[in-house]
């Protein structure tokens, strides 16, 4: 069979995309007017993992559409596909996934809402006055400041969970320390507030639950029945649920899907339970973000075409209100979630909604470019092939004066190109509309049903997967969406050579510990230059202090201040300053540690042989807040004695 014309005309239209983008050939189409993402390919060696993984994820999938009617080993590769290619994509421009996943969740910059709950507390004031909090000058640029309480409450209530169960929390928070163990900020925070951060990292797999509701949807739809497993095997090669791995919009389109499906079974069924159960959903997202605002438009919209062009239609239609109860009670679920919150915190909920939507709409950028930019970033991320797909489907819909018209197409993009124009949108649309998305898998699954006419429909499937997979990779390799404030953790400072051997272990009661293997110290210049050499045993957890008492050769015993590791040696009341490059909290097991440090030798200093009193602090489960000692003799001390040091 022949591909149609059509279908040969947007795969031809996909491939002139790619190498433009490819290219860089116009930068419009990355953005422009005062925003746009950045144009900066990765190597290509890097990008043969997502290759083959593309390649195997389209074959696979391409093989189960063919030859198995069978349901659940095509879900359970498509769940496959849309928890592993995000992987595959990050590993394209980050050595590590879990180090990248883990940034995006607890930096700042791309989100903010696991920094939020960790800033706040569990007790803070702040959660029972959101308006107030949003409204402090530091947050106005912030995505915090234009988000509604539900995703940093939901950390803060994870955080407070796992704090009380050290069992659980303290694994997750050991395995993420060695990535910011020399990030002080994060070292403040309680095992609870670090392993929370794995709901973030674990964000693919939440993501790509939603293959699950997309086939229930479309096998629902009439429109759509024919093409859910195809549309299903499609979600996994959506540019921007790969991309933006590990922020809580990829996980939006679930949360749609489910708001879809129950409204979807309330309409047909006319029942109010669906309905009820929908409108609770929608208003669980909108608590969580507020990019769910404009999806309340598709769903009314939706509600009022299917009303007039299919149940009027039937023999015994519902009453001309139907809609409006519809709309009862679906808004009567959607006040659920805000009213508890209300009631616990005391805000009212139109408070709240007022206070971050007065923000977003403060700010400014050029209306009439923005009109397009939006859209297209929209268009160039959520699927490009489906939105085209979508435009000739209405196209074929008029022209063949159909009787079922494609509602999902029609409510989708009459709201989305209304969203652009009314001029709300503040950038990143690729990621900030993502809970379009499925609808424009819907659409599409109902634009082929006009294009094939009920036809052979696989090997068209194929073929502009391959074109949608392509632009995936071209977007992947040449555009970097996502960026930090986190750095990786430094190199361990090299030990000096040819040191006098010792063998003592410093504990702590919090369960890290580290050997000092060997040392040597040379007085000159009214100073003695110090080299240590140690050795990690177990990761410490906290970030301790050195100190060096000097005790002169006539006995008398002289302070020289603390320091850490890849720090400058500085007063005992000034600990704070004397942070390092490499604390004690990046000392892993089995990795060699060299410091050298100098310490000043008091004025007329006597002549002779001097002793080194060497101790580390900060453990106030110990005496005077010292690490545990085991000398080489097998005794302990909160310190040990180095010497002799000839001061000449």
């Amino acid at each position: 069979m022949k591909l149609p014309r059509s279908i040969l005309v947007i795969i031809t239209l996909a491939a002139v995309l790619a190498l433009l983008l490819a290219l860089d050939a116009w930068p419009y189409l990355r953005g422009g007017f005062g925003w746009r993402w950045p144009y900066e390919t990765a190597p290509l060696l890097r990008a043969v993992p997502l290759l083959g993984a593309l390649v195997i994820y389209v074959s696979g999938a391409s093989m189960l559409l063919r030859r198995s009617q069978a349901v659940w080993p095509l879900l359970l590769w498509a769940l496959l596909g849309a928890a592993l290619l995000p992987v595959c994509v990050t590993l394209v421009r980050a050595d590590d996934v879990v180090f990248e996943l883990f940034a995006r969740t607890a930096s700042g910059l791309p989100t903010g809402q696991h920094l939020t709950a960790a800033q706040l507390g569990w007790d803070a004031p702040e959660w029972r006055d959101w308006p107030g909090y949003v409204a402090r000058p530091e947050l106005a640029a912030s995505h915090i400041g234009v988000a509604p309480p539900g995703l940093p409450l939901l950390y803060a209530v994870l955080n407070q969970l796992l704090d009380i169960t050290p069992a659980l929390s303290q694994p997750l928070y050991r395995a993420l320390l060695p990535y910011q163990c020399h990030n002080y900020n994060l070292l403040g925070y309680t095992p609870g507030e670090w392993a929370s951060a794995w709901l973030g990292i674990l964000m693919p797999v939440w993501a790509a639950l939603a293959v699950l509701p997309l086939y229930g949807v479309a096998r629902r739809l009439a429109g759509t029945r024919m093409y859910a497993r195809g549309i299903t095997l499609w979600y996994p090669l959506i540019p921007s649920i790969a991309m933006f791995a590990g922020t809580w919009s990829t996980f939006y389109p679930v949360l749609m899907l489910c708001v879809w499906w129950a409204l979807v079974a309330g309409l047909q069924r006319r029942a109010v339970l669906p309905l009820l159960l929908a409108g609770a959903l929608m208003g669980t997202a909108l608590f969580l973000n507020y990019t769910f605002v404009p999806l309340l438009g598709v769903v009314g919209l939706y509600t009022l075409l299917y009303y007039g062009l299919v149940e009027r239609r039937q023999p015994n239609p519902p009453p001309l209100y139907w809609p409006v109860l519809v709309g009862v009670w679906f808004g009567l679920g959607m006040l659920l979630p805000w009213a508890l919150y209300g009631l616990w915190s005391g805000d009212a909920p139109w408070e709240v909604v007022r206070a971050s939507l007065g923000l977003h709409l403060d700010l400014d950028r050029p209306y009439l470019p923005w009109v397009f930019i939006h859209y297209w970033d929209w268009t160039l991320f959520n699927g490009f092939v489906l939105l085209l797909l979508c435009y000739w489907g209405l196209y074929l819909w008029r022209r063949q004066r159909a009787q079922s018209a494609p509602l999902v197409s029609l409510s989708l993009l009459t709201c989305v190109i209304f969203l652009a124009v009314s001029g709300t949108g503040r950038g990143e649309a690729g990621r900030v509309w993502l809970p379009f998305t499925p609808l424009a898998l819907l659409g599409a699954a109902e634009a082929l049903g006009y294009i094939l006419q009920g036809g052979e429909w696989k090997r068209v499937w194929l073929a502009l997967t391959g074109a949608q997979a392509l632009l995936l990779l071209v977007l992947a390799v040449c555009l970097n969406v996502m960026a930090h404030d986190f750095s990786a953790p430094p190199a361990a400072p090299v030990a000096a050579e040819n040191l006098q051997p010792v063998n003592a272990v410093f504990s702590s009661s919090a369960g890290g510990s580290f050997r000092l293997e060997g040392w040597q110290a040379t007085a000159q210049d009214d100073a003695v230059t110090l080299d240590l050499r140690w050795w990690g045993l177990q990761q410490p957890t906290a970030a301790y202090w050195f100190s060096v008492l000097l005790v002169a050769a006539d006995g008398r015993v002289y302070t020289t201040g603390v320091w850490q590791p890849g720090g400058v040696l500085v007063a005992a009341d000034s600990e704070q300053d004397a942070r390092g490059a490499f604390p004690t909290t990046c000392w892993l097991p089995n990795t060699v540690i060299g410091n050298r440090i100098v310490l000043p030798l008091p004025e007329n200093a006597a002549t002779g042989d001097w002793w080194l009193s060497l101790a580390a602090f900060g453990d106030e489960g110990t005496t005077d807040e010292r690490l545990r000692v085991q000398l080489p003799d097998g005794s302990e001390d909160g310190q040990i004695g180095l010497g002799p040091v000839a001061v000449p």
